[in-house]
């Protein structure tokens, strides 16, 4: 099978909390893209399941937090492959960050999301179908 894949995984070791059907268990990241992610988990979660996803992510001066609504898209003995459905313009940029360090820089990673967006009509439709919030 040919790797369908849009962006580039980044090997990490980093804990996650899994919201799975209102029950939140810890797992462990085994890898990380800007489309989701692989974690090992005692959870027993389903393809398709929707999920609530929060990496912290701990610095030298602070720990960020970056939170995404995601599906389970398959499990197997390695753990659960999840992807991002909605993640926050705040998480996105820490999780775009964490994963320049990894993989050498932010152009990479840029040009992805370029191709991704350029490749997926859906995901521009939601933008502009997006509320553009009010000015007091």
């Amino acid at each position: 099978m040919p790797n369908q894949r849009k962006f580039t995984r980044a090997t990490f070791s980093l804990k996650a909390e899994i919201d799975h059907r209102g029950k939140v268990t810890e797992g462990e990241v085994v890898n990380l893209s800007l489309q989701g992610l692989l974690a090992r988990t005692s959870a027993t979660i389903k393809p398709g399941e929707p999920l609530r996803i929060t990496l912290r992510v701990t610095g030298q001066t602070s720990t960020l937090a970056i939170h995404a609504d995601a599906t389970a898209v398959r499990t197997s003995a390695e753990g659960v492959a999840v992807r991002f459905e909605k993640v926050d313009l705040d998480s996105y940029v820490h999780l775009r960050h964490i994963l320049a360090d990894k993989i050498g820089g932010l152009d990479k990673l840029d040009e992805e999301f370029i191709n991704y967006i350029q490749e997926n009509e859906s995901f521009i439709v939601q933008i502009k179908q997006a509320p553009v919030p009010k000015m007091a």
